[in-house]
């Protein structure tokens, strides 16, 4: 799915083993395995056109694959906003980015892997000059494959192995996990470069890795959950709060801020935040966090103290209350999904009975963990996913090595089974003379309405589940209905007769199995 300025919605859908490549003999990169929508503008146009919109919910993304967003690459309009070209810049960061909403997504096994150099950016998504609200979605297993920067001459990346959002955005991720993500340079879950955070709080990072293979020292450890960094050469600064999130278990310094001097002259730095953060199991035992101007690293502790002196006058406080935590004991956590959440009968006139998919996807971290009380083994099956059936289902996690007793945190996921779209068609009087008028009246007896119609002009366009119309044919006519709804399509047929009478029922109410009838009829 590509799309250059239109507003876009996604609903309850599911995107599978999607590939955007480009071709290293053109210099050319594949953007958003599964979707790509951008805006930017040509400088031959006198006025800024205005930027398209994506809404994404309720939907399943599993190995999408490109060089930049291997599920969902998005983009406002950067050539309005940062051209050079004179006369062409136009508008603001507000007025120029592209408004992104993502609620209740899966993302896993999707990747982004260097083709031709300077790329591998964002596994899971890939944002620039967004506007972007992401809630109750999970991120599991992307990758951000790219040659390790610390070799000599690579131009390779591998940012942010679940996420990556550029120059100019405004972000808000909530109640969002990241699980199992990797990045060959920066951010294994996350990659932020000089945007603003807008909103930033209950969110997971579990198990997520940076420059896997451990090749990296401490310092040099870029972020195994977050990376951020202002971005100089736009004059823009990261900046937000990162607040009341969760990390446990990441391979790798769990966030690293890389940092800018008063020297750099645009008054841009690293402003960012943190408040009310847990972290547990660290890789470089308690040390958690690192900004580039500061020597070495530091403990959750140490990072409700630490201010950072920018070496010109300016000072950064990075906690505001001084409230993280280094954990003593382990972080249970635990989160389910299905995606889409109900299952729709996919059936046509005599086939047997199917329906779409659901795909239920779960990441946990503790000592032990069961779905559906089936057990599932530490490391292989941290996250995972399956497609589902209608109904209850139930992950259970426990902070000891045995799922046994009380667990210790429990989740349920409802998988719904839709009811099939039906509908009804009825014409008040049936039969007419020529010249007289009947009625039309519609029912969407069940489905969510999207738009439907009723031949020969009646109605071109239904909008509500239920109305009504008049017509007046100038012979009998079989008026047919046309539903499309979110489960389903569904017809309905009424024929209004003109100058003749409408045939007789003779079974109005059809037989049953082992009836038996007699009858009589007679005509003319």
């Amino acid at each position: 799915l590509s799309s250059y300025r239109g507003a876009i919605s996604v609903e309850s859908s599911v995107f599978r083993n999607n590939t955007a490549f480009g071709r290293a003999e053109t210099s050319t990169s594949g953007q958003g395995g599964a979707i790509k929508c951008h805006s930017n503008d040509t400088c031959s146009n006198e006025s800024n056109i205005r930027t398209g919109g994506l809404s994404v919910t309720d939907s399943f993304f599993e190995n999408n694959n490109a060089q930049w967003g291997g599920a969902i690459f998005s983009a406002g309009d950067t050539v309005r906003m940062f051209t050079s070209t004179p006369g062409c810049k136009m508008g603001s960061l507000e007025t120029n980015r592209l408004p992104v909403i993502l609620d209740r997504i899966t993302i896993t096994g999707c990747g982004v892997d260097d083709l031709i150099g300077n790329h591998a950016v964002g596994g899971g998504i890939y944002g620039i000059l967004v506007d972007l609200s992401m809630s109750d979605s999970m991120i599991l297993n992307s990758v951000a494959s790219g040659t390790d920067p610390s070799n000599a001459g690579s131009s390779s990346q591998g940012h942010g192995g679940g996420a990556s959002f550029y120059t100019g955005s405004v972000l808000s991720i909530t109640d969002t996990t990241f699980a199992g993500n990797t990045a060959d340079h920066e951010g294994g879950g996350l990659h932020i470069f000089g945007s603003e955070i807008a909103a930033f709080s209950g969110n997971a990072f579990v198990r997520n890795e940076v420059s896997p293979g451990g090749n990296r020292t401490e310092t040099t450890s870029e972020g195994a959950a977050i990376y951020s960094s202002p971005a100089v050469p736009y004059s823009l600064s990261v900046t937000g709060a990162i607040n009341d999130t969760t990390f446990t278990d990441n391979i790798g310094l769990p966030i690293f801020d890389s940092d800018a001097t008063d020297s750099n002259g645009c008054g841009c730095f690293n402003l960012v935040t943190y408040d009310g953060n847990s972290f547990y199991n660290n890789t470089y035992e308690d040390n958690v966090y690192r900004d580039s101007l500061v020597a070495g690293t530091h403990t959750a502790t140490e990072l409700n103290a630490l201010v950072v002196d920018h070496l010109g006058g300016t000072l950064t406080p990075k906690s505001l209350l001084g409230t993280n935590i280094d954990e003593v004991s382990p972080i249970t956590t635990a989160a389910l999904m299905a995606t889409p959440e109900g299952l729709i009968g996919a059936t046509a006139a005599g086939d047997g009975t199917t329906s779409t998919e659901s795909f239920l996807a779960w990441s946990w971290n503790g000592g032990c963990a069961e779905l559906d009380q089936a057990g599932l083994t530490q490391g292989s099956e941290n996250t995972g996913f399956f497609s589902a059936g209608s109904g209850t289902h139930l992950l259970e996690v426990w902070s000891g090595g045995t799922c046994s007793g009380a667990s210790d945190l429990s989740i349920a996921e409802v998988v719904l089974q839709a009811p099939l779209a039906t509908s009804l068609l009825t014409a008040d009087p049936i039969a007419i003379s020529g010249g007289e008028q009947s009625t039309l009246s519609w029912n969407l007896t069940a489905g969510d309405l999207l738009i439907g119609m009723i031949s020969n002009d009646a109605v071109g366009a239904v909008l509500n589940p239920t109305g009504s119309a008049v017509v007046a044919p100038p012979a009998s006519t079989r008026y047919h209905l046309g539903i499309v709804t979110h489960q389903g399509g569904a017809t309905a047929h009424e024929t209004v007769y003109v100058d003749e009478d409408p045939p007789g029922d003779i079974f109005h109410d059809g037989f049953e199995t082992g009836d038996t009838s007699a009858w009589a009829f007679t005509t003319g």
